[in-house]
């Protein structure tokens, strides 16, 4: 695997014929579920492949396959397996999934997970999901009659059940995997629902369909001949890599290179995204204190035996962006770190995730953004225009670069980055020509000229070796820094990143004495605390022991209500929240029929100014839509953490190449790249407000599929 760049080990350790692995706590699952006490992996055996494979680069994540596959589980506990029934209701002797009725089953779930987390340091486990015999859980009278006292049908009991695991692997600190049959159903769940509206990360597995789907087939020209990462992937940025499977039961010594090494050369060509961005960051949080103690001494370990540094913060950053929720924190895409002056919080928008979508409801959020640009091969890709009709892409750099500015970001600084790389080689010439052609983007696309020009740092770094990240560099000493100017007459200067964080940046205007509106970002049920709600206040304070309404899934018929008990912000607990805080909040009182959702807004329970909108008006400004749109033109507007299909009943006015810079009123269609003013009407509860009364809830994106269509801010509503 480390020849072949390939760095994650799946290891499948549980099926229906084997438990193969002896884990602590409940040991007696391996001891009594192997297919022989010798064939049984010790915790011994599993510490030496993990640090074997550590040492290669490789990083191991195990699999405990649910609720299907299951039948070496009966083996020690048979209660936890649901007993097949025939047409009267009367036990086969054949057993099938786990049974999602008992509690005995969860609670040997929780134990099994939570135990093993030391010995798999790994961010991820495998929950299997794949193969479930519904039809025995139909069978069942006992599973029958939990099924109705929970109000669900047979196809729900899946996404229950991987929904469950999905809680207990989060307390247990780990992120779930699931094989895609797991998501294939139509039932709903809180996690599970949201990540499938969000658009998955994916790993490209290649198994027998190597071979075409014939187990037996011997032919290697048909092996090559599939591609496990095709050039018509419709979303590559949500593709984590590849995947080369080696199945027990299809491939022995006599067939392994033939089988696997089509997929494991295209897995090292196709499964890894080099931004640097990564790389710069994990490197910052490491100079600037932003990561544990603890976490520190083992990345230091990690680092060394890899060999390289870089590497180590990399995979530092790459394992936390992959991170979900823990317990009573913040959102999950946040991270923080201290300066001299100020404490932040990193919004995350990893490049292998929904990227713009994520992009879009960060920066909406930001005070500050670090646009990074490549000083290597890749930077005319990263600028360049794109041309829908010619089939070319426009560069992401340029994309966020306009994205930034339409939603209204006011403090900004560029990264030129890999300055180190052969093409950049530290001179100040290639520097000279990005920083040209970077101002001259910015202003194409909407910045102000004077700004871009006089507040808007391009410092020249390498995240992989530290230059300009925190002290001067000694590779560019024709670097002498940038003059900054903040706000209209105050003047600094920046020769570093840090500089840029620390001197540049000021705290913008709070509205701490404005109704408190919280988006809520995640919801959680975590054992010994209940309900954990994860979000950033937008603008009032919030304290605890206040009665509080989540808005839109709160209705007069249907109360969705309850009291904050805890605050919590970075694991400690705090009296107060206000504008700009990320918070973790134990909320009591929630009716189970009628919990929150993520992307509701929470206000006080005495506060009447807020409620879902029947319709409201928007400035826009149309991006890259191909054609044009008119009246009933449907895209999906997202506000914060909120998002619903919302279909335009009006064009007001609209400004743009085709109205020679005037305005014309009541066109009958928007085409790209104008402004306009457009009514909307949601067609499914949505919580939005106008800019004078919160700006956060007012900026909102429009997507079409996965391709942002138009950006701007509400200026008028009308509630139901």
């Amino acid at each position: 695997m480390s020849a072949a760049k390939l760095n994650v080990l799946h290891w499948h350790l549980t099926d229906d014929q084997a438990f193969s692995f002896v884990p602590q706590g409940v040991p007696e699952l391996g001891e009594r579920g192997a297919l022989a006490p010798s064939l049984a992996y010790s915790r011994r055996d599993v510490a030496g492949v993990v640090a074997y494979a550590r040492d290669r680069g490789v990083r191991v994540v195990p699999e405990f396959d649910v609720p299907g596959h299951a039948a070496s589980w009966g083996k020690s506990h048979p209660e936890i397996l649901t007993q097949c029934c025939d047409a009267r209701g009367e036990v086969t002797g054949v057993t099938g999934p786990l049974d999602p009725s008992q509690p005995e089953t969860f609670a040997l779930l929780w134990k099994l997970l939570r135990k093993q987390v030391e010995l798999f340091p790994d961010p991820y486990v495998h929950v299997g999901g794949d193969e479930v015999d519904v039809q025995c859980w139909e069978s069942s009278p006992r599973v029958r009659a939990w099924m109705e006292t929970e109000g669900l049908n047979a196809t729900d009991i899946q996404p229950y059940f991987l929904d469950r695991v999905t809680r207990l692997a989060a307390s247990a600190g780990k992120q779930p995997m699931a094989w895609q049959e797991a998501f294939d159903s139509d039932a709903k769940s809180s996690i599970l629902s949201s990540t499938i509206v969000q658009g998955h990360l994916a790993v490209l597995s290649a198994p027998w369909y190597l071979n075409l789907g014939t187990y037996a087939a011997e032919d290697w020209k048909r092996y090559y001949a599939v591609d496990p990462a095709p050039q018509s992937l419709s979303r590559p940025d949500l593709v984590l890599g590849g995947e080369a499977c080696v199945w027990g039961e299809f491939v022995d010594e006599t067939n392994v290179i033939q089988k696997t090494w089509p997929a494991a050369a295209a897995v090292a060509e196709c499964g890894h995204v080099d931004s640097g961005k990564s790389t710069t960051t994990g490197r910052l949080l490491f100079e600037l204190g932003g990561i544990p103690e603890r976490e520190l001494e083992k990345l230091k370990e990690e680092a060394a035996a890899l060999g390289k540094s870089s590497f180590a913060f990399a995979f530092y950053m790459d394992r936390q962006k992959e991170e979900r929720e823990r317990g009573v924190t913040i959102s999950c895409t946040t991270k923080e770190f201290f300066t001299n002056n100020w404490h932040y919080t990193i919004i995350d928008a990893p490049g292998h995730r929904d990227f713009i979508k994520n992009m879009i409801s960060g920066a909406a959020q930001a005070d500050v953004c670090l646009l990074m640009v490549p000083a290597d091969g890749n930077f005319t890709t990263a600028i360049q225009k794109g041309d829908h009709k010619a089939g070319e892409i426009q560069g992401q750099t340029r994309q966020h670069a306009r994205l930034l500015n339409l939603l209204g970001v006011k403090q900004l600084i560029v990264g030129v980055n890999k300055m180190d790389s052969d093409v950049a080689k530290y001179s100040q010439a290639r520097y000279d020509e990005i920083a040209t052609e970077m101002r001259h983007m910015l202003v194409r696309v909407g910045w102000k000229g004077d700004f871009v020009e006089k507040s808007v740092p391009v410092i020249p770094i390498s995240g992989w070796m530290g230059d300009n990240l925190i002290t001067k560099s000694t590779n560019m000493t024709w670097w002498e820094g940038k003059e900054v100017l903040v706000g209209t007459s105050e003047k600094v200067k920046v020769h570093t990143l840090l500089d840029a964080l620390n001197e540049m940046v000021r705290m913008p205007d709070r509205k701490k004495d404005a109704p408190v509106r919280v988006p809520i970002s995640g919801i959680y049920k975590i054992k010994g605390v209940g309900d954990v709600l994860a979000g950033r206040v937008e603008q009032g304070v919030l304290k605890p022991n206040e009665e509080v309404v989540f808005m839109p899934t709160h209705t007069a018929a249907n109360p969705c209500t309850g009291k904050v008990f805890t605050i919590e912000m970075h694991h400690k607990r705090a009296d107060a929240a206000g504008p700009g805080d990320n918070v973790g909040m134990n909320i009591k009182g929630l009716d189970k029929n009628n919990l929150p959702r993520t992307g509701d807004v929470m206000i006080l329970k005495s506060d009447a100014t807020l409620r879902p909108v029947k319709d409201f008006t928007a400035q826009i400004q149309t991006l890259d839509i191909p054609g044009e749109v008119k009246a009933g033109y449907s895209p999906i507007g997202f506000v914060r953490c909120g998002r619903a299909a919302c279909r335009i009943t009006k064009i007001n006015w609209k400004v743009g190449k085709e109205t020679g810079g005037k305005k014309l009123e009541e066109p009958h269609s928007l085409k790209a790249n104008e402004m306009a003013e457009v009514v909307f009407e949601p067609c499914q509860p949505l919580v939005v407000d106008s800019f004078k009364s919160c700006e956060g809830l007012s900026r909102i994106a429009f997507l079409d599929g996965n391709t942002a269509v138009m950006l701007g801010k509400v200026v008028s509503t009308t509630s139901k």
